[in-house]
């Protein structure tokens, strides 16, 4: 099937989607920085030196190696920019190719460009983090999958630069280490029987290295923290803003962890608290080293409310827009067709004077009615019953509804295990889970429809 690029609507949501980019760009050409930003661009042009092959820096290689590569502020600004429309055309491409009917193919054009133009997503494209070319790898890891999964015959080159994006998504982060491997995994069983046995010895082989590489870089920029990131970050279930907090204090303070780290415990101001901790605290240094990881997996094991509590919240503020303080974005559609992917609160978070997550949960906390508007839920209802009530699943859609699956596991245990910004950590998951749930929706729909013709007929 060849891509109907004569298709006009296709044209019109390429154009929407570089006019969003370009019109960002115009807006906010030097960007937004953030307290991490220091971690992954020096701000000088080849300066290397957050760069390292063995992982003795802050942060895995590939954001920082590509931010090295430009002169300033604004030239990363451009670049991200840049690399997420081409992602986002690519998917967009992408279902248009492998998509037969047209109902379906016009309407999730329709609906990935709005979610493309959302300012939900294009905010991470004018923040110097690491979120921007995470979210696009993403976005080209599940376009690629697409082109693969539908395709009659498997095309070389898709799988193997399917391959190279799920390995750069491991080099980045350890955490990426389960979808991007479940991904490339599935996209080679459903062309079992095309690929060669040879090149799936080859393919397995050069995961499995990917991932024993991944899983060594993670380790020694673990190590480069001050004490250790997975030890730092966890120091944020202590947070004001972690509904757990004061339950997992009191859990550690029965394992007879250093008082300096739970005294202050819910911390209603993070950084100074942690600041503290990591500079005046010499006692747990070796806890948050060595002993912190262990005793949370255990107090989840022994308070699994605590969980589901800590699931619970963190998915309301990742599919909301009550953190959209990352960075500007210019929106050129109107908000109500943003807010039927991210939907919103009453009290608007965003609208009030509450500066962070601690205050934000200090709201929900206050006993005042607030309203939580999450549209993703209803996606993922309505692909879930078609997934219990559709008779004719083909094998495509069991393998989307897996992937779907995987990534509502994955993205549940982000939320559990890195507190400290949820939104940034799990939208390159939501933005794919809501990919994948629209897709379904709109099968499921379709095929209420056609019962319903055939009936009348």
């Amino acid at each position: 099937m060849k891509i109907r690029y004569s298709n006009p609507l296709l044209a019109i949501c390429l154009a929407l989607l570089g006019a969003s980019r370009i019109t960002t760009y115009v807006a906010y050409p030097q960007g937004f920085r953030s307290p991490d930003t220091p971690t992954y661009f020096t701000g000088e042009f080849l300066n290397f030196d957050l760069v390292s092959l063995t992982g003795h820096s802050s942060r895995g290689w590939v954001v920082p190696s590509i931010f090295a590569l430009m002169p300033n502020s604004s030239a990363v600004i451009f670049l991200q920019l840049a690399i997420s429309a081409v992602a986002w055309a690519f998917l967009l491409i992408s279902l248009t190719k492998v998509l037969a009917d047209k109902k379906i193919r016009n309407f999730m054009l329709i609906a990935t460009t709005v979610l493309a133009s959302a300012p939900q997503i294009i905010q991470h494209d004018t923040v110097i983090l690491a979120t921007s070319i995470t979210n696009s790898l993403f976005i080209l890891l599940i376009g690629l999958f697409l082109r693969i999964l539908y395709s009659e015959q498997v095309s070389s080159k898709a799988l193997v630069t399917l391959i190279l994006v799920a390995t750069l998504l491991m080099i980045q982060k350890p955490t990426f280490i389960p979808i991007s491997l479940v991904v490339v995994l599935l996209a080679l069983y459903t062309k079992q029987n095309q690929v060669l046995v040879i090149r799936k010895i080859v393919a397995v082989a050069v995961i499995s290295m990917s991932i024993a590489y991944s899983l060594v870089l993670g380790s020694n920029v673990n190590s480069n923290w001050q004490i250790s990131y997975s030890g730092q970050t966890l120091l944020w279930q202590l947070g004001g803003q972690s509904p757990v907090a004061t339950e997992f204090a009191a859990y550690l303070n029965e394992q007879g962890a250093p008082k300096c780290l739970t005294s202050e415990a819910p911390y209603q101001d993070l950084n100074t608290s942690i600041g503290k901790i990591l500079n005046d605290c010499p006692a747990g240094t070796k806890f948050l080293k060595e002993e912190i990881q262990r005793e949370f997996v255990s107090f989840l094991i022994t308070n699994p409310e605590a969980a589901v509590e800590l699931v619970v919240i963190g998915a309301g503020a990742s599919s909301t827009n009550s953190a959209s303080n990352y960075g500007g974005a210019v929106s050129i559609l109107p908000k109500f067709l943003s807010d039927v992917f991210f939907g919103t609160t009453a009290p608007n978070i965003t609208d009030s004077e509450i500066e962070d997550q601690v205050e934000g949960l200090n709201l929900i906390d206050s006993g005042k009615p607030f309203w939580i508007f999450a549209p993703i839920f209803g996606w993922l209802l309505l692909a879930s019953i078609g997934l219990f009530f559709r008779k004719n699943l083909n094998r495509e859609e069991c393998i989307l509804y897996a992937v779907l699956f995987f990534l509502l596991l994955q993205s549940a245990l982000v939320v559990v295990l890195l507190p400290s910004e949820w939104v940034r950590q799990t939208v390159p998951f939501v933005i794919t889970i809501l990919v994948l749930a629209i897709l379904l929706s709109a099968k499921f729909v379709e095929t209420i429809f056609d019962s319903t013709a055939k009936n009348d007929s």
